[in-house]
């Protein structure tokens, strides 16, 4: 599975990553989209077989995408400063 995965990705043409990066960043940490996360959620909640909390659905939505927008984004910056400047060790976090 992971081979599979690997081999999908590098396969990819550098526009299509970045297409992949900003469509997936739009649709799951997108703030405009509350109702997809709440869809997501209550979907997960009633497959596992547990009640729907409302409370948890707006507090996961509140603090979630913001968590892991702040991850990519600094993520992200760690992996275009190491690839531009991979000669300068002081840069490397």
């Amino acid at each position: 599975m992971r081979g599979f995965f690997d081999e999908a990705v590098y396969g990819l043409s550098d526009s299509a990553k970045a297409f992949a990066i900003i469509l997936f960043t739009d649709i799951f940490v997108g703030f405009h989209s509350p109702e997809g996360w709440t869809v997501l959620l209550n979907g997960i909640a009633k497959h596992l077989g547990l009640p729907s909390q409302e409370n948890f659905v707006m507090l996961f939505i509140a603090t979630f995408p913001v968590i892991l927008a702040t991850y990519l984004n600094i993520g992200f910056s760690d992996i275009s400063i190491e690839f531009r400047h991979p000669q300068l060790p002081h840069l490397k976090i």
